[in-house]
Order: structure tokens, then C-alpha cells, then sequence
């Protein structure tokens, strides 16, 4: 059987606790940014960590990153919302379609996340969308996002790549309630067996049981 490689680091919120982790499709155990395409590596990270429940903590939620057509395909509804945060990447325009897309995932109880980035974007107009906004601290100064962390009091921020305890009581006094970065562990390369024969055969096959239950035709179909 093939295997798998992913980076996981983990995200810890306000009290220290692990709220949960991000996953990062990697080809092997060195951790380098992948050569595959971005749909391949989010079904590969997804039929590792959640379709081999052996992976999941079940009291952990796991940050993955989902390109414009895995949204659209309704890829994330093979994975269970307690679990999953949707990452919507930065190259994901807010077309019709995607952000009606977007709303559906919140409806059936899935989180959205963004980076910062998206305030100033052509998602500025869609920012209700967005439960988590991610904040690199080694581009910003928590200070300046103060006014901001009061102003959408009703999302929650996430300061990535705390290097030091400074850093950290810094982003905690200017209102962030999650944190991530080398201060807490670095990202850990984890090796495990991949879901044979077909990943894509498979999550559609979840889509469906969680969609249209008693859709048999499509599910023989498949």
C-alpha cells in the first residue's frame, strides 16, 4: 500500500490547550512544499487523517487547505464539520458560485478560515463568511490588530508563527485567541498508509451517504 506524508503543527488556544492541528501534504519525510497539484494533495491529506480513523483524535480539529474546484466539488463534506476547518486558499476568487458554496459549508456547521489578507481583497465584501482570520506575526505587530480583533468581535484570530514568549503574551494582551509557531513545537512529518484503491472514489461516495442518503443509483454508480 502507498504512503502518505503530512506536516502537522499544532494550534493551541488562549489557556495553552491544544485546540487542534494544521495538515500540509508533503511527498516524503523532508518537509518541503509538495510538487503535486493542490487537489491531489488535499484528497491525499483528507483519506489519511479521516477516512483511516486510526489518525483522528476525536477531540481535535484539523486545519486543511481546500483549493477553488475541491470547494466546489463539495469535497469537504466527506469530512465530519466537528473536525474539519476549511482553509480556503489565497488564489480562491469570490465568484458566485464559490461564495454561495461557502455558505452551505457554514450552514452544515463547518468553519472557514482566511488569511488577513482577505480584508483588503475582493473578499473584503464577503467577510461574514470567515470564522477564523490567520495573522502572520512575522509580517504584522499584534498591536496593529487591536482595533480590528474588537471591531469583528464575532470571529476569532489566529496568530501564526509565535517565535517567543514575548511574542506570545503580546498577541494574547491585543485580543488573539489562537496561536501556532516554533514557540510552541515545530511542524512534526508524519508517515502513514494511504486509503486504497481510488481516495476520490471514496470521499465521493461519503459526499453522498452524508448529501442524499438513499441516492442508491448514484452510489452504485460510483
Amino acid at each position: 500500500m502507498a504512503e502518505v506524508f503530512f506536516s502537522c503543527q499544532p494550534i493551541f488556544d488562549n489557556e495553552l490547550r491544544h485546540w487542534g492541528s494544521e495538515l500540509l501534504f508533503r511527498e516524503g519525510l523532508e518537509n518541503k512544499f509538495p510538487s503535486v497539484d493542490e487537489d491531489t494533495a488535499t484528497s491525499r491529506i483528507l483519506s489519511a487523517n479521516f477516512l483511516s480513523s486510526a489518525n483522528r483524535n476525536a477531540d481535535i480539529r484539523y486545519i486543511v487547505s481546500f483549493g477553488e474546484s475541491s470547494l466546489l466539488n463539495e469535497i469537504p463534506l466527506a469530512m465530519p464539520s466537528q473536525h474539519l476547518i476549511i482553509s480556503v486558499t489565497d488564489d480562491c476568487l469570490p465568484s458566485q458560485e464559490l461564495v454561495s458554496k461557502l455558505r452551505s459549508y457554514r450552514t452544515e456547521g463547518y468553519r472557514i478560515l482566511m488569511d488577513s489578507k482577505a480584508m483588503d481583497n475582493e473578499w473584503r465584501r464577503h467577510l461574514e463568511l470567515v470564522d477564523i482570520f490567520s495573522i502572520s506575526m512575522e509580517r504584522s505587530n499584534p498591536a496593529d490588530w487591536e482595533e480590528t480583533i474588537t471591531q469583528f468581535s464575532q470571529q476569532v484570530f489566529l496568530a501564526r508563527k509565535v517565535e517567543t514568549q514575548e511574542e506570545l503574551a503580546a498577541a494574547q494582551g491585543y485580543g488573539f485567541a489562537l496561536f501556532q509557531g516554533y514557540f510552541f513545537e515545530k511542524p512534526q512529518v508524519v508517515r502513514t498508509d494511504d486509503v486504497a484503491p481510488s481516495v476520490m472514489s471514496l470521499l465521493d461516495v461519503c459526499i453522498i451517504i452524508n448529501r442524499t442518503p438513499d441516492d442508491i443509483d448514484t452510489l452504485t454508480k460510483i
